[in-house]
């Protein structure tokens, strides 16, 4: 953290006009905590810096003091429980993650909603023979039902739903017409070979819009960065499928052939193969690595994005080969792919929880069971 930190906030404060107590209300920081902040006793992390980055505009983006024998340099340290001495079981918080899923068709009238307005548009489709209404309406079932379920179970001051819909078209847009640029400079190649650079190529494109995403909406948490991938994911899925389905109408003018194209990438939408897991793991990453949370050009050297952004990659390029070449090894590949998405979103959580209980910083001297203690000073798991 800068060192005129405590002297900038003072100041703002100070500007503002605002006593302790007034900063206490706006912040729900305790007015012993913000005593400790400008007198360079403590430092702000988590939920505290983007509390008081938004009252007073500070644009505070230092990193958060960290034990460097912390830091995350594989991408196995993505997938650890580093933020919690006790933390849920997978096979837990697996069943757990099903109920919340399932359980947002019941609280959320937004899923419902939407949900029922796509069939509905697919069905009066199909009835006035729109079909490429209709190839839409049913490419983008079951991105978006991710997409809303994730929306309800993530809190991100900085993006409603408006800026949901701006991701979800606009990075759809602009990602897929980034894979057509740079497809037109490296062609089609056939084979494995081929497959490998399609993974390397549409990875790349979405990550270089998700990017300038995370720097538009200023994302801080870890959920919510993976929230902006699914977006951008969901978006390019949509327009690939939709694609895809014209594609096949067009070579036979069948409709069998194109609705089989539509429902089976559906269900592999729905079961961990998609854009929108990729690149929801790529984004979320994005912000894990760095305390700042602002993502810079340094991010994509970092040895932690390059190995996930190789493994996105490889489960994107073996997953093209395999459903053509080797339909029965396909389902691994789904089930892998889910797998390295629901364990990257588990240790989100644990982030997030992990961010809310380190900024009780009246608990500093004891253990709390999310950062270690040294001589009563905090010292920071990350």
């Amino acid at each position: 953290m800068d060192k005129h930190w405590a002297k900038r906030l003072k100041q703002a404060r100070i500007k503002a006009r605002m006593t302790y107590e007034e900063v206490s209300l706006s912040t729900a920081i305790p007015v012993d905590v913000l005593t400790l902040y400008e007198r360079r006793n403590a430092t702000p992390i988590g939920d505290h810096l983007h509390a008081l980055n938004r009252l007073f505009n500070l644009k505070e983006q230092a990193d958060y003091p960290v034990d460097k024998a912390q830091i995350p340099h594989t991408i196995a340290d993505c997938f650890k429980d580093r933020f919690c001495a006790e933390p849920t079981p997978f096979r837990v918080w697996l069943k757990q993650f099903a109920r919340r899923f399932t359980g947002s068709f019941q609280h959320s009238h937004v899923v419902r909603t939407t949900m029922f307005l796509l069939l509905a548009g697919a069905g009066l489709a199909y009835l006035t023979d729109q079909f490429v209404s209709e190839i839409f309406f049913m490419s983008a079932l079951t991105p978006l039902l991710w997409l809303l379920v994730l929306y309800a179970m993530t809190k991100e001051d900085n993006m409603g739903a408006p800026g949901l819909i701006y991701l979800f078209v606009l990075g759809g847009l602009a990602s897929i017409g980034l894979v057509y640029l740079f497809r037109a400079i490296t062609g089609y190649p056939g084979g494995l070979g081929g497959d490998i650079l399609t993974g390397l190529i549409e990875e790349a494109a979405k990550v270089i819009i998700v990017y300038h995403a995370l720097k538009r909406f200023k994302v801080v948490t870890v959920k919510g960065g993976i929230l902006v991938g699914v977006a951008i994911g969901a978006g390019f899925d949509v327009f690939e499928t939709a694609d895809y389905g014209v594609m096949v109408f067009l070579e036979a003018f069948d409709y069998g052939d194109m609705y089989g194209v539509l429902i089976a990438r559906g269900m592999y939408a729905l079961a961990g193969i998609g854009h929108h897991f990729w690149t929801g793991v790529l984004a979320g990453t994005l912000v894990y690595i760095k305390k700042t949370r602002i993502p810079n050009g340094q991010h994509f050297r970092h040895p932690v994005f390059i190995q996930m952004f190789l493994l996105i990659a490889l489960i994107h390029a073996i997953w093209n080969f395999t459903v053509v070449s080797i339909p029965w090894m396909s389902y691994g590949v789904v089930l892998l792919s889910l797998l390295v998405f629901l364990a990257f979103y588990r240790v989100a959580e644990l982030e997030e929880r992990y961010n809310a209980h380190t900024c009780k910083l009246e608990l500093l001297g004891e253990d709390s069971g999310f950062f270690n203690v040294t001589d009563d000073k905090v010292r920071y798991i990350r």
